[in-house]
């Protein structure tokens, strides 16, 4: 056995205590009325950018593309839609001050609800039902519309929107993300999300509501192409979008269709699927449905694979960024479910490595009591699920529940440099664990009632939740609280978790804040920007994290072998090992040197650890054992020496 190789993606950390968090920053931001931060990209300055809508007329949007409010609500309410335009604003990385802010949209509602970014544009993406969109002259929807708006990283210009429209409801959430094709600019814009209309963009509604991926011109917005991904009921796309390798596109999202994946792939790789059959419809349910997750092709003519996620009850992928994928083409996903009562339900699938593999049913109050039955009860039987799957879709690697005893949603997951799992959300839970270097160790009990209630449950009055995992779920990282004591609106919640690769160690979580500034127990800020009204404003959370280093495999590709023959072919066995403490392995077999006048060599299980080859030729091989963890790529090279036995006693080898 050789000296190991070792090519490390590992940074250097930012802080030499490895248990303690450090440099945490928290800005609140919004104006006299509603707010909330959907989404947020960070530049490799370490500037960050969100994006979300508001109901106020006072942030302070000046010198930029939009500067006033088309029609901003004046009386303390509840989500009156009518009065939301879209925003964006910039601030500056160290030291937290707003660089600008504007306003997008026209004189109905807007929503916008994530961006991306290149060198020097912000794509962004949302919802419209104003024929008078934006500073450009866009107009014309029938209904909802999803919008795709180019601005120049200043702020100061509407480069281009782009409506995407048909005669029903289209919808997006935070489903955008860029292809690059080696280049700092842009060169695609991806949107995911969902469609009503008979027809859109050439094609026809297969179902009720179908999943819609479209491929754009990042220059001008001109749309390409698209595919629906949909069967014979309702179905969206909304949960997220990643591009992965091969710049093949993955999404995330749920459907009430039986025959899913009969409409999208052959019999044959429909059969070879994580889950191949619908589980989620009991004809007593109000709504009932799958998460789901496809990988297309880049030109959108290939889905290459399509799974369901579910058990028998309501299942389905976050509302908000539920999909990273890894360096080596996993699909880390986020979903809710309430497919947790082993007693009469087929739970939601929970196979390979994982933290934690119990669902938390019944709920209990937050005194520890369980539940009785009914509106507050079915309110509270929610579970957030992280599930990695294979690059072919046909296995779940790991999977882990996510929360506590009451409900729980997931908004967010994201992979940093070393291979750590990030997801955020939020929770009404009072009982789950938080380790040592959490910012809030504990839940925060809201004050009361909500005043404009989503849910009947007094108690409702959620917390932000981040929590950080090993690449294979089998260790829990970093998990904190962030809150305070408000529930006026649907309480504090985080929304999107974001990286820059450039800017390793560090993560940035946007979100919404609706504890009010004066509260005896406040949302815990650092700085403030705007007038701070009620009931809820945007949040944005900066973290240095402490670096827990991905484990590194550990290689051996065996001893180096000599054997001798006086007659070929030989075959030759290969004995290696791998293994990793805290993430998944790719293995490989290779042939690093060949002699003089050799063929080629095959390895009869190239990926396998245990291996054959048959040799040809006399001489001496050079082969290369590699193990992947998606972030680490190790070998260790073994010498095998083909002589004949002549040369063996000549040289005095026996």
């Amino acid at each position: 056995m050789k000296p190991l190789f070792i090519i490390l993606l590992i940074l250097i950390t930012l802080n030499s205590n490895a248990d303690t968090l450090v440099n945490s920053h928290v800005l609140r931001f919004g104006g006299q009325m509603e707010e909330r931060a959907q989404g947020m990209a960070v530049l490799n300055n370490g500037d960050y950018i969100i994006t979300g809508y508001t109901f106020s007329d006072d942030l302070p949007c000046v010198g930029t593309a939009q500067t006033n409010h088309h029609n901003p609500q004046t009386i303390s309410g509840y989500d009156q839609w009518v009065h939301a335009d879209g925003y964006i604003a910039r601030f500056d990385g160290t030291n937290h001050v707003l660089q600008w802010c504007t306003y997008l949209g026209g004189s109905n509602e807007d929503r916008a609800y994530q961006l991306m970014i290149d060198e020097s544009f912000i794509y962004v993406t949302g919802i419209t039902t104003s024929n008078d969109f934006d500073a450009i002259g866009n107009t014309t929807t029938n209904g909802h519309a999803i919008f795709l708006s180019k601005l120049s990283l200043d702020g100061q210009n509407i480069i281009y929107t782009t409506l995407i429209d048909g005669d029903d409801k289209e919808w997006i959430r935070n489903g955008i993300t860029l292809s690059f094709n080696n280049s700092a600019a842009a060169q695609y814009v991806y949107l995911a999300g969902e469609s009503a209309s008979s027809t859109l963009l050439g094609s026809n509604l297969r179902g009720t509501k179908d999943g819609m991926v479209i491929r754009l011109q990042a220059s001008d917005g001109s749309v390409i192409n698209s595919i629906r991904i949909g069967g014979n009921s309702n179905d969206s796309a909304w949960g997220g979008i990643a591009i992965g390798a091969n710049n093949d596109i993955y999404i995330a999202g749920n459907t009430e269709s039986s025959d899913l994946l009969s409409q999208h792939l052959t019999p044959s790789v429909a059969s070879t699927m994580a889950q191949t059959q619908f589980g989620g419809y009991q004809p007593a349910n109000d709504w009932a449905g799958d998460g789901f997750v496809a990988r297309i092709s880049a030109d959108l003519d290939n889905v290459k694979y399509i799974t369901y996620l579910g058990g028998s009850r309501q299942d389905a992928s976050s509302v908000n960024d539920a999909i990273a994928i890894d360096a080596l083409g996993r699909a880390y996903v986020l979903l809710d479910t309430k497919s947790t009562n082993s007693n009469t339900e087929t739970l939601f699938p929970l196979s390979g490595l994982g933290v934690e593999k119990t669902f938390h049913y019944p709920p209990h109050d937050l005194a520890g009591n369980v539940l009785s039955p009914g509106a507050v009860f079915d309110e509270n039987m929610f579970d957030s699920v992280l599930v990695v799957l294979d690059a072919d879709g046909r296995q779940i690697l790991a999977s882990t529940v996510v929360g506590g005893s009451r409900a729980d949603e997931s908004s967010g997951v994201n992979i940093d440099e070393d291979g750590r799992v990030w997801i955020t959300g939020n929770t009404n839970s009072n009982d789950i664990s938080t380790t040592i270097d959490a910012l809030m160790g504990q839940y925060t009990t809201p004050i009361g009632p909500p005043q404009y209630p989503w849910f009947p449950d007094t108690e409702f009055g959620p917390d932000w939740l981040i929590s950080a995992y090993s690449p294979d779920l089998s260790s829990l990282l970093f998990r904190s609280y962030l809150g305070g004591d408000g529930n006026i609106l649907t309480g504090d919640a985080g929304r999107s978790i974001q990286l820059n690769s450039n800017l390793p160690n560090q993560i940035w979580v946007a979100g919404v804040t609706d504890t009010a500034t004066n509260a005896s127990t406040p949302f815990p800020v650092d700085n403030s920007i705007g007038t701070l009204g009620l009931p809820s404003d945007s949040v944005v959370l900066h973290l240095n994290t402490t670096n827990y280093n991905n484990a590194i495999p550990v290689v051996n590709a065996g001893n180096d072998q000599v054997l001798a023959t006086l007659s070929l072919p030989i075959v030759v066995q290969l004995n290696g090992s791998a293994t990793d403490t805290d993430g998944f392995l790719q293995t490989i077999w290779s042939v690093h040197t060949l002699p003089q006048g050799s063929g080629p060599i095959v390895f009869s299980a190239v990926n396998n650890s245990q291996s054959q080859i048959t040799i040809n030729t006399y001489g001496v091989y050079i082969l290369r054992f590699t193990a992947k963890d998606g972030i680490n790529t190790v070998y260790d090279e073994i010498h095998v020496s083909v002589v004949t036995e002549d040369l063996i006693f000549a040289n005095g080898f026996d």
